[in-house]
Order: structure tokens, then sequence, then C-alpha cells
């Protein structure tokens, strides 16, 4: 029989890999950018393209806020003794 036990993990944590994410897509869209203006040509086509790239991440970024904003990250997970043996059959 397992000793109690009682583990927690706030809902914030999951902000951490969601932060890392955005990081490294900021990171990509600014070396995108880059290369697009360093080195193609200025033709309407690549500034469509740009501004399509740009507008679809804000919007992204806007509905993933709307959504996320209005959730409680204070609250917690809780794991313990009791939800584990809920499990077994017997």
């Amino acid at each position: 029989m397992l000793t109690d036990f009682n583990f927690t993990i706030p809902y914030w944590v999951f902000l951490i890999p969601y932060g890392i994410i955005m990081l490294l897509l900021t990171i990509f869209i600014v070396i995108n950018l880059f290369h697009l203006l360093h080195y193609a040509f200025m033709s309407p086509v690549a500034i469509f393209t740009t501004f399509l790239l740009i507008a679809g991440t804000v919007f992204i970024l806007f509905v993933f806020y709307y959504f996320l904003s209005s959730f409680d990250w204070q609250r917690e997970i809780s794991f313990s003794n009791s939800n584990i043996n809920s499990f077994y059959p017997f």
C-alpha cells in the first residue's frame, strides 16, 4: 500500500512550455522577416506575404489571450493517495 502523500501542480506551470514555444516562434518570425526584407525583392507579393505573416500571428496571439485571460491560473491540480486508490476496482 502506498503511503499518504499530497502533490499539487499549479496551472501556471503549463504556461512555461507555452512561453518557450512563443519565444521560439518570435525568434523564427524575426529571422524570417530579416531574410524576407534583406534577400527578397520588394514586390507587392513579398509585402503582402509579410503582412499576412504578421497579421496571422497577431490574430492567433489575440485569440490565445482572449481565451486564456479568463482562466484562473492560481488553481492547482491535486494528486493524493485517495485519488490513486479510487482507480483500483477492489
